[in-house]
């Protein structure tokens, strides 16, 4: 219960600061809450479903929204993550564009992800999907990318529906490996981002 009411007292707090309050979940494995002032934000990650508090993953990430023109939006971020036994580290950033039609029916994402690991070395990862929203806040996406799900880079395609609301962007999605025999296999995986109205 207490911490119930100090969560909503946060909340009352960053609102009234004219401040977003984000929570989210990214790959059905890393929960996520944040801050955001106009264009400029604040998150932390961390691995969830792990027993061991030893293999915890938690990351940082601070970004930036540009809006190029009102179809074309920019995010850069910067992140820097380690595991709670400091086994391993990684750090990069992330070029986000997302491109959308008139009446946003159709719209672009690319993602660039330089990252360095310091087990794997110096990784470069990319996606590119497509977004088709016929019902206005509800649609299908589909894609590749070799973006890590978890930490290793890897060739997949991937589809699912997206469900663009004014508070909530949820991304349920199936992918599966290109490369045969690949030791990894088809999966299912949850991602959205709440973000609050300051």
């Amino acid at each position: 219960m207490r911490i119930i009411i100090l969560m909503l007292a946060l909340i009352s707090f960053i609102e009234a600061q004219d401040l977003s309050f984000l929570i989210g979940m990214r790959s059905s494995k890393y929960g996520s809450i944040g801050v955001e002032y106009k264009d400029i934000g604040f998150i932390i990650e961390n691995s969830i479903f792990i027993d061991d508090v030893n293999n915890q993953y938690i990351r940082t990430k601070a970004y930036h929204n540009f809006l190029i023109t009102n179809w074309i939006h920019l995010t850069y971020t910067l992140f820097y993550g380690s595991r709670y036994n400091h086994d391993y580290f990684d750090y990069g950033g992330i070029l986000e564009t997302h491109i959308k039609s008139t009446g946003k029916t159709i719209q672009a994402k690319g993602t660039f992800l330089p990252f360095y690991d310091s087990n794997l070395g110096h990784k470069y990862s990319y996606s590119a999907s497509l977004i088709f929203l016929p019902f206005s806040e509800v649609g299908i996406i589909g894609g590749i990318r070799n973006i890590p799900e978890y930490r290793i880079p890897e060739k997949r395609v991937f589809s699912g529906l997206v469900f663009d609301l004014p508070h909530l962007w949820l991304q349920p999605e199936i992918s599966t490996p290109l490369r045969k025999n690949a030791k990894s296999v088809t999966r299912l995986t949850f991602n959205f981002i709440y973000k609050s109205t300051p």
